[in-house]
């Protein structure tokens, strides 16, 4: 119980709750959709998605488990849907876990070969948390006085980067050097390791946002970029990637993010001091990522056409970023550690999750995945064959495959919340309806990744990456449909029921106030 149950404070959990759910998707995401179809329908899928359906998922999630002595998604399932709906529930997330994995250490292990300036700041980071977690949980340290020793610590890294760069040229050993550390975060306490470097990263992100966003408004940029392009647009040498479905999935964050439900659900609500604390942490972290990826948008759509070209989205994300903040050394290793530290926050999370998840499904047919530590090498392994280049991975098609994935679990974990709001004769349409549309878009970006990546597989020469990632793919859509036919069959059953409580287990909803 100690390794995933501790009572935080709720300023500091805020910072976890943050840092765990903004990870690299708002960004690249915003970016990769105004690069395709122009920044006016990105913007106006992250301002309808995160006021009208994002915040509703957080903190329904994180509510619904809090009520419930902490359960997450899987045993809820059981509870609410029946016991298929739970087994192929924790196959669908073992697949979505590793693709999470693959797209973010793709992208980290990038930016660390290319970023020699920003890996002593990374480094700062690391050390920062684990000095920070033994000064407030082992110390009782005010937690001030531990974030400032923290802060100090991490602001001395940056300035020290640009006269100290470290240059590895090789990505696959950046990749185990992000896929190691991020095994000390499964396989430790998460107050000694995980939390406390999470919370340093979201003061990382924060400042960098803050100065970002001073830069932006005295700098009073131009849009330059088109405001919309094409319905089906196209990079050059790629295939046609039309509008719909693909924009749902590519901005897979900062609107809806089915990540969150998992982080709500599992980790936070098990951190929740007080009941009243969970609208702040969770809604307001949905609104704060919402504002990360409009950042984002902001700063590829200063920048026009040609001076893109040729840059893929984590490339123009640290130029424009860099250019904001002055240009210097300094300056490009912080916005860097701030890319990096988007990435880590999650992935650590990630594989903690990922073996819990092997463990509970494989662990009764096979003891042997019940350990810790072969459930994480595991998980690691799968994620190093699809992220690693020399497996030919097709970048994009994983970003879509998880960004499909990702929304399409935002989809599955409203439902859940609808059938527990219509149990408890609740508005339930508050959570149907966006449910619904995720499922139906997301399995149909699903459909098209997944085509895509076989073609590229299969072809000469052959790609064994793109080969995992299709097939990975295949399988999670065959997951939704037999969840989806569950749940309706559960929903269906709740409508024509006299007496809808009596036939399901009730689970008790939040009060309008609570202590």
């Amino acid at each position: 119980m100690v390794l995933e149950y501790f009572p935080t404070n709720k300023f500091v959990l805020f910072g976890f709750q943050f840092k765990s759910i903004a990870g690299l998707s708002p960004v690249v995401g915003a970016i990769t959709a105004a690069m395709l179809w122009g920044w006016l329908p990105a913007l106006a899928w992250i301002l309808i998605g995160n006021a009208f359906i994002g915040w509703v998922q957080d903190y329904f999630s994180c509510m619904i488990s809090l009520r419930n002595e902490g359960k997450s998604f899987g045993p809820l399932s059981y509870e609410l849907i029946g016991p298929r709906t739970r087994n192929i529930l924790m196959i669908f997330l073992v697949f979505y876990l590793i693709l999470i994995m693959a797209a973010f250490a793709s992208l980290a292990a990038g930016m660390l070969k290319a970023s020699i300036n920003s890996i002593v700041p990374m480094a700062a980071v690391l050390l920062a948390g684990v000095l920070v977690g033994l000064m407030i949980y082992k110390m009782k340290l005010n937690p001030f006085i531990g974030t400032a020793v923290g802060v100090v610590l991490i602001a001395a890294g940056i300035f020290s980067g640009a006269s100290l760069p470290v240059s590895i040229p090789d990505v696959n050993i950046w990749l185990i050097v992000l896929l190691l550390l991020c095994l000390v975060a499964a396989l430790t306490p998460i107050w000694r390791f995980t939390q406390p470097t999470i919370y340093m990263f979201f003061y990382v992100v924060f400042f960098g946002l803050i100065a970002l966003v001073i830069s932006l408004i005295a700098g009073n940029p131009t849009y330059v970029r088109a405001d919309y392009t094409d319905f089906f647009a196209g990079m050059t040498g790629a295939a046609a990637k039309p509008l719909w479905p693909l924009l749902f999935v590519t901005i897979a964050c900062g609107s809806v993010s089915g990540w969150h439900s998992l982080v709500s659900s599992s980790a936070t609500s098990k951190q929740i001091e007080n009941e009243r604390d969970v609208a702040p942490v969770t809604g307001g972290s949905m609104l704060a990522e919402g504002a990360l990826a409009l950042l984002a948008l902001s700063i590829v759509a200063t920048l026009s056409a040609a001076d893109t070209k040729g840059l893929t989205a984590d490339a123009i994300f640290t130029k424009g970023a860099a250019s904001l903040l002055g240009g210097s050394p300094t300056a490009a290793a912080y916005v860097g550690l701030i890319f990096i530290a988007l990435a880590m926050a999650v992935m650590m999370l990630v594989v903690r999750l990922g073996r819990l998840t092997i463990s509970e499904i494989g662990g009764e047919r096979v003891p042997l995945l019940q350990n810790k530590y072969i459930a994480s090498i595991l998980f690691l392994a799968v994620t190093f064959i699809l992220a690693s280049p020399t497996f030919g991975g097709t970048w994009f098609y994983i970003w879509v495959l998880f960004g499909g994935s990702n929304q399409l679990m935002a989809g599955l974990a409203l439902m859940i919340i609808t059938l527990w709001l219509l149990d408890t004769k609740k508005g339930w349409m508050i959570s149907g309806i966006p449910g619904v549309f995720m499922i139906v878009t997301t399995i149909a970006a699903l459909g098209y990744a997944s085509y895509q990546s076989l073609t590229k597989g299969f072809a000469s020469p052959v790609s064994p990456g793109n080969i995992v990632a299709g097939l990975i793919g295949v399988v999670l859509i065959v997951a939704a449909l037999i969840m989806c036919v569950d749940i309706y069959r559960a929903f269906q059953r709740r409508i024509n029921a006299t007496s809808p409580i009596k036939e399901e287990k009730r689970i008790t909803p939040p009060s309008k106030s609570t202590n």
